[in-house]
């Protein structure tokens, strides 16, 4: 039985939902916006702004994780 490859769209949710759980995330009250070849940055609802720096942190984040996904699905590891 062949394995359902990821789709871009299932990526990118992922990616979204593993960056809205980080602290850095939560605590500067951040919403990230993952989109084929973009990353958002927004202020949660019911907040005024964020810290730049921690919008960098977040985006080097999101690079890595993009990286090991990559990584994984390349070796043929199981990503859920």
């Amino acid at each position: 039985m062949k394995k359902k490859e990821m789709t871009d769209e299932e990526m990118c949710a992922m990616l979204q939902e593993f960056a809205n759980s980080q602290s850095v995330a939560i605590g500067g009250n951040i919403k990230v916006d993952v989109q084929l070849g973009s990353i958002g940055f927004t202020p949660q609802d019911g907040h005024v702004g964020f810290k730049y720096e921690d919008s960098q942190y977040l985006r080097e984040i999101l690079r890595g994780a993009q990286s090991f996904l990559f990584w994984m699905l390349r070796n043929k590891k199981a990503v859920r």
